[in-house]
């Protein structure tokens, strides 16, 4: 299933709540409008894995199923290479026991 980053945060969220939580304080917790979140929910309410019970967002058994066997990928660390850095940062590798000279060095 393909899940936008609102989708797998409004599921990762509610999942980690016992007694799920308010439509009010997951529309703060999430800074989004009302309709984003509306459709998010509707959308896993039509999956069948949430449910909404006076004004409380809760995970069904299947959507905890997923989130348990399903691994979400939310906060993606991106892979710094040397290219990256300015020219100016990559200078003379120091070796071992050797002194460090800074190539603006002023007496």
């Amino acid at each position: 299933m393909d899940f936008s980053l609102l989708d797998r945060q409004l599921l990762a969220r509610v999942f980690k709540s016992k007694q799920g939580l308010l439509l009010k304080g997951l529309k703060a917790f999430l800074g989004l409008s009302e309709d984003e979140i509306n459709n998010s929910i509707k959308k896993m309410q039509g999956l069948g894995f949430l449910m909404i019970t006076n004004d409380r967002v809760f995970v069904t058994d299947a959507g905890s199923g997923y989130v348990i066997t399903t691994q979400f990928k939310m906060n993606q660390k991106k892979d710094r290479s040397q290219s990256e850095f300015l020219q100016d940062f990559r200078g003379k590798q120091i070796g071992i026991n050797e002194f460090y000279i800074p190539q603006n060095f002023k007496k």
